[in-house]
C-alpha cells in the first residue's frame, strides 16, 4: 500500500514538472513573432532612411542607416531561428508605411521608435516569456533589448555630433553579424554583448572616407559610450 501511495505521489510530481516546465509557450512563440515583425520594419525604415541620405549628400548617415538596416535582420533571424524550433513558420511580414524627410528629422523618427522598444515593449514581451519559463527564449530576447539599447545609445550620439557637424570625421561603422551590435569599429577582444571574437564584424565603411581601414581596432570602449543592464 505505502508503494502504492508513493508511487502516486511520484508520477503526480513528474506529471507537475512538465507541466510546469515544458508549458506550451503560446505567449512565447507570439512575443518572438512580434519581435521578428518589428525587426522587418525596423529594416524597412533604416533601409529606407539610407537611401534618402545617400541621394541628399549625407554619407555618414546612409552608412549608418545601412549599416542597422542590416542589424535589425541579424535580429529577425534570430527570432525566426527560435519559432523554427517551437515547428512554427515564417510569419507574414508586415509592410510599413514609411514617411521620408530630410535626415535630422528621420533621425528623430528612430530615436522615437527604438526608445518605445526598450522603455516599454521589452518588459512586457519578457515578463511573458518568464511567465511560461521558456530559458532560451529570454536568453536570445534579453540580448536583443541590450543590442537595442545601445543602438539608441548610438542615434542619440549621432543626434548630438550632428548638431556639431563632428559627424563627418567618422570613417566606418562595425556590425557583429552575431547579434547585431554596431559600433564606429571593431572591438580588439570581443563584442560586448556576444562576447564573438572580432572576426565576426562586418565593416561598413563610408563612401568619402579616405582612411581606409587602419583604424578598424582602435578601442575596446564604444566612443559613445556604455550602457548598463537593468
Amino acid at each position: 500500500m505505502k508503494k502504492s501511495v508513493v508511487s502516486v505521489l511520484v508520477f503526480c510530481f513528474i506529471s507537475l514538472s512538465k507541466f510546469s516546465w515544458a508549458a506550451p509557450a503560446v505567449q512565447t512563440k507570439e512575443v518572438l513573432k512580434q519581435i521578428y515583425q518589428e525587426k522587418v520594419t525596423g529594416f524597412q525604415y533604416y533601409s529606407a532612411y539610407a537611401e534618402a541620405a545617400a541621394r541628399g549628400s549625407e554619407p555618414v548617415f546612409s552608412t549608418l542607416f545601412e549599416t542597422l538596416a542590416e542589424a535589425e535582420l541579424v535580429q529577425a533571424a534570430e527570432c525566426l531561428k527560435l519559432l523554427e524550433d517551437y515547428g512554427e513558420s515564417m510569419p507574414e511580414p508586415v509592410h510599413a508605411t514609411i514617411h521620408v524627410a530630410v535626415v535630422e528629422n528621420n533621425l528623430e523618427k528612430l530615436l522615437a521608435m527604438e526608445e518605445l522598444l526598450i522603455n516599454q515593449r521589452y518588459s512586457a514581451w519578457m515578463r511573458k516569456i518568464r511567465e511560461e519559463r521558456q530559458p532560451e527564449p529570454l536568453t536570445i530576447v534579453t540580448r536583443i533589448w541590450r543590442v537595442d539599447k545601445q543602438r539608441y545609445l548610438l542615434l542619440q550620439q549621432m543626434r548630438t555630433m550632428m548638431s556639431g557637424h563632428s559627424y563627418a570625421k567618422i570613417r566606418e561603422f562595425a556590425l557583429c553579424q552575431v547579434c547585431g551590435y554596431t559600433t564606429f569599429y571593431v572591438p580588439k577582444r570581443f563584442c560586448p554583448v556576444c562576447y564573438q571574437s572580432p572576426s565576426y564584424f562586418l565593416l561598413h565603411t563610408v563612401e568619402n572616407s579616405s582612411s581606409g581601414k587602419e583604424h578598424s581596432q582602435e578601442s575596446d570602449e564604444p566612443s559613445f559610450g556604455t550602457f548598463t543592464l537593468n
